[in-house]
């Protein structure tokens, strides 16, 4: 088989193995429960939860947050960013964004 595709010009193509972008602690991070399991609200502004996530979207990622208001189940505010451009010397740069 590998003779035949060398002979017709024919390259397997290698995916890049997904790396998340969650690392795991050396040692556990505790982080307080600051609404203790109570996710009700009396009304609308009191209490908020967010999330963020990343997407795979065409040829890159999108950066997603969300705040979701606890009285009414909606998303109250959210930001979409592509991932941070690398600078030549491998650091990440603000990439154009505020």
């Amino acid at each position: 088989m590998e003779r035949i595709m060398r002979e017709r010009g024919i390259a397997g193509v290698t995916r890049r193995r997904r790396r998340g972008l969650t690392r795991e602690a050396r040692r556990p991070v505790f982080v307080p429960d600051l609404i203790g399991r109570d996710f009700t609200a009396p009304r609308p502004g009191v209490r908020s939860v967010g999330d963020m996530t990343c997407l795979p979207v065409e040829e890159n990622w999108l950066y997603l947050a969300t705040a979701i208001g606890l009285a009414t189940r909606g998303v109250v505010g959210r930001l979409g960013r592509p991932p941070p451009r690398r600078a030549a010397g491998g650091r990440a740069s603000d990439g154009g964004h505020p």
